[in-house]
């Protein structure tokens, strides 16, 4: 953890969690005006159990799961899905 550098921290958080989200923002109206839409977000094992030299990877990727669960909740109608 102590050796990945504050902009490998910045890329990881970048790339998985917030380019998803960017995303995930920018489809979603369109899935509420057609009242449809299917967002897969590409987890990984890491995000649950992280291992050596992969601690802001996985921290990205949990991010990435919790995020998941909220947007489910407040975004997205019974007609829509999310995995």
């Amino acid at each position: 953890m102590v050796h990945i550098s504050k902009e490998g921290w910045l890329a990881q958080i970048n790339t998985n969690l917030l380019g998803t989200i960017s995303v995930t923002r920018a489809i979603l109206p369109h899935f509420r005006q057609r009242r449809a839409g299917k967002i897969v977000f590409i987890g990984s094992k890491n995000g649950w159990k992280g291992g050596a030299g992969t601690a802001a990877y996985s921290v990205s990727k949990y991010a990435l799961e919790g995020s998941k669960f909220c947007i489910s909740s407040f975004c997205l109608t019974k007609k829509k899905s999310l995995t």
